[in-house]
């Protein structure tokens, strides 16, 4: 029986009847919140719902983060986030951060031992650069034994990220987690991502916004469809990280003239051992500083850069080695030391410092790195806890900076009339011939002493590396200031924010702010030539955070290599230029996560003795300097 049709015009009035729109669907949002992902208020981060438009800005967009979004201490206080809201954008080194119940599968995960499939669009986890490139990275969540719930959750970039970049983080649904129960989307999410109607405003005001997030990343072939949670960040402009240092040094230097302003020895004594004379003082220099105590901050003038205050005086302590002593011996290298954490100048007189300038026939001269000296102590554990107290420290480590460079400049003039340098009737050093030396946090913080440096050109960083949110998490250093942490803020996923946190405010002095200006110098400087070495299964700077740095910063690898971290480049010996080189003395291996080992097998310390160290030391650290390989083979135990 053949089916009757209606005549078409009754089928007019239907045709023309609109389809039924479903209602919006019903949400409450805190919306001082991250509100895409409840899980912890400010995450994911770093993230531009915490910024606001600002044309003035090198960016465009200006960090508007609302202290109600972040942890309280327990006494409730909110955080103090005015410096961190002066900045344009995020850090170039992030720790990108989120939040999950529970630890994730890390069979879905990429790793660092291979970048290269976080670069394919088959990735459980997205990292996506405004021109529509896949950034390499990896994924883990902390390490920690005995995970609290929330856990917190880390993507890794391999290297620096642009400055004055936006970038599209994005996590699959492929995700899950480790007893293999799949996630879901935030509700939120979903109807942004599924073009589905709410009735909140607040989340209809990013649809537009979010629009054009999904839009990048299906034409760099992530579907839509298959995302468990998508945003966005802008990194923050070099200005930003580098005015106020730049700035500073600028001051310093043409207040303190081409000899320094002045340099007063106030103690000489001869040690016996491998020093033949040691010198102590006091050199004079340009402060910034609201006041001389430890958490005091920068003075800013109407241009709001930092104002200079008055002249101080600074401590230096120089080693003038036995070798030098010798007659026949000609005036030695010069070398300006950069001390371990919350160290002191005295370290070029401890048995490491007084062989290697014996070695080397050098004069080693260090002061207090200030911010960051034994004389900070106090203040910062102070601000790891209190972390609103953490901009005043970083403040002080510009002046720390400052300070290197006008110790370098005071030893080529003023101390060079003092007779404590004399040595048979003429200067123990060259004061032409400069270098620096930098161990531990003297090699974090040595790549921007050596970006910016006037007067040195070329230098050594041993066992170092950059970017304090990937080190803490990994070095047995920073147990006792975690634990000074945990009683301030009870939650660990917590804490794991403060430090991301806190990177954005280090980086503006600690080497990942200036690794890009090694190879690419800034505006009238010239390239500069650094040895870094590092030991394997160092506890204290973890070695991924070397290899991120020496990425970064465009080293290659000195064939024969020891290790084979991803993206490097080679170089064969004698190479004129920059290297990486890691040494192995048989220390047991470290943990594979983001969690700290237990047991020091001694390379942090040892390294700096090892006698093919020192070789490699030497021949670079002349004006016609290259980079050797004073082992057989890679750099196994002697």
């Amino acid at each position: 029986m053949r089916k009757t049709l209606a005549p078409w015009p009754l089928l007019l009035p239907l045709l023309a009847l609109p389809a039924c729109k479903p209602d919006p669907v019903h949400l409450e949002i805190d919306e001082s919140c991250e509100f895409l992902w409840p899980v912890q208020c400010a995450m994911p981060y770093p993230n531009d719902f915490f910024t606001v438009e600002d044309a003035s800005s090198p960016t465009g967009r200006r960090l508007a983060l609302p202290s109600e979004a972040f942890p309280t201490n327990v006494l409730d206080e909110p955080l103090d986030l005015s410096p961190w809201n002066r900045m344009d954008g995020f850090s170039t080194g992030p720790t990108i951060l989120v939040a999950f119940e529970r630890p994730l599968d890390p069979a879905k995960l990429g790793w660092h031992d291979d970048y290269s499939p976080s670069t394919l669009p088959g990735s459980a986890t997205i990292l996506l650069d405004e021109e529509g490139n896949l950034v390499p990275h990896f994924a883990e969540h902390d390490g920690l034994p005995g995970y609290e719930e929330p856990i917190a959750f880390y993507l890794r970039p391999a290297s620096k990220l642009k400055e004055g970049h936006r970038y599209i983080v994005a996590l699959k649904t492929g995700l899950t987690y480790a007893d293999g129960a799949a996630l879901s989307p935030s509700e939120p999410f979903r109807l942004l991502r599924d073009e589905l109607e709410s009735d909140a405003p607040a989340l209809e005001a990013r649809r537009e916004h979010f629009e054009g997030i999904f839009a990048a990343l299906e034409a760099a072939g992530v579907a839509r469809e298959e995302l468990l949670l998508a945003w966005d960040f802008t990194t923050a402009s070099g200005e930003a990280v580098r005015g106020d240092l730049i700035h500073m040094r600028d001051d310093a230097m043409a207040r303190v003239g081409a000899g320094g302003l002045g340099c007063t020895v106030t103690s000489t004594t001869e040690p016996g051992n491998e020093i033949f004379r040691q010198v102590e003082g006091t050199f004079t220099l340009p402060s910034y500083m609201s006041n001389p105590d430890t958490l005091s901050d920068l003075v800013r003038g109407a241009d709001g850069k930092p104002a200079f205050q008055e002249l101080v005086e600074a401590r230096f302590v120089a080693n003038i080695p036995r070798s030098l002593a010798d007659p026949a011996a000609a005036p030695g290298r010069l070398i300006t030391y950069g001390h371990g954490q919350l160290g002191a100048p005295e370290e070029v007189i401890w048995s490491g410092g007084r062989v290697l300038a014996d070695q080397l026939g050098a004069v080693l001269v260090s002061t207090d790195f200030l911010g960051m000296s034994e004389l900070d102590y106090a203040a910062v554990t102070r601000a790891l806890a209190q972390v609103s107290f953490f901009g005043s420290m970083t403040d002080r480590l510009h002046q720390g900076l400052v300070a290197e460079w006008v110790l370098t400049r005071t030893m080529m003039g003023a101390c060079a009339s003092e007779p404590a340098f004399q040595v048979n009737g003429h200067l123990a050093y060259d004061p032409d011939e400069r270098y620096y030396l930098g161990i531990s946090q003297g090699a974090i913080f040595g790549w921007t002493y050596l970006a910016l440096a006037p007067d040195v050109e070329r230098g050594v960083l041993n066992v170092g590396g950059a970017n304090y949110a990937t080190i803490v998490d990994r070095s047995l250093n920073f147990v006792e200031f975690e634990d000074r942490m945990d009683n301030w803020y009870e939650r660990r996923v917590d804490r794991r924010l403060l430090i991301v946190l806190m990177e954005q405010l280090w980086e503006k002095t600690e080497g990942w702010g200036y690794l890009g200006q090694i190879a690419t110098p800034l505006p009238g400087m010239t390239p500069r030539k650094v040895l870094f070495t590092t030991g394997k299964n160092d506890v204290a700077v973890p070695n991924l955070s070397a290899d991120i740095a020496a990425r970064s910063a465009g080293l290659p690898l000195l064939e024969p290599p020891l290790e084979e971290p991803w993206g490097f480049e080679r170089v064969s010996p004698p190479h004129d230029g920059s290297a990486y080189v890691t040494y192995d003395l048989g220390d047991p291996a470290v943990p594979a996560g983001s969690a700290p080992p237990e047991v020091d097998g001694g390379v942090h310390g040892d390294l700096r003795k090892q006698a093919t160290h020192m070789a490699q030391l030497d021949a670079f650290l002349r004006p016609d300097g290259v980079v050797i390989n004073p082992c057989s083979g890679p750099c196994d135990p002697d």
